[in-house]
């Protein structure tokens, strides 16, 4: 998870706590989260998309244009900006979904279990 909000960070921690099948790693500065991700062999990316330095639509690109491994990790972005434009363009980018902010809990949870496969039952 990537997003420099420490308190959105938390907010995953506490979400996907409990679940032994996910192992999250959370990272506030997305240029030290594009290093991880070009060594580290993740299953799922969560991006926020308003980050300074290096944005979400940004770090979308770069995983997505990387190595082929790093193209076949599956994105999801993160933001308040929920117009249809910009779902559409992250999208566009690669993503394979969009979170809205705030968060509703239960809807991150299903979304994220769904993608990596893991049943509410097995977690």
């Amino acid at each position: 998870m990537i997003d420099d909000s420490e308190v959105t960070l938390m907010l995953f921690e506490s979400i996907f706590k409990g679940f032994d099948q996910i192992t999250l790693e959370t990272e506030a500065n997305s240029e030290k989260a594009m290093e991880r991700i070009q060594i580290v062999d993740y299953d799922l990316i969560i991006t926020d998309l308003m980050m300074p330095v290096l944005n979400g639509f940004d770090l979308i690109t770069k995983v997505k244009t990387g190595n082929k491994r790093m193209s076949q990790i599956p994105i999801i972005a993160c933001s308040a900006r929920t117009d249809t434009r910009v779902v559409d363009r992250v999208k566009s980018l690669g993503a394979i979904d969009f979170i809205h902010k705030p968060l509703e809990i239960n809807a991150v949870l299903e979304n994220v279990l769904d993608i990596l496969q893991i049943t509410k039952k097995s977690a």
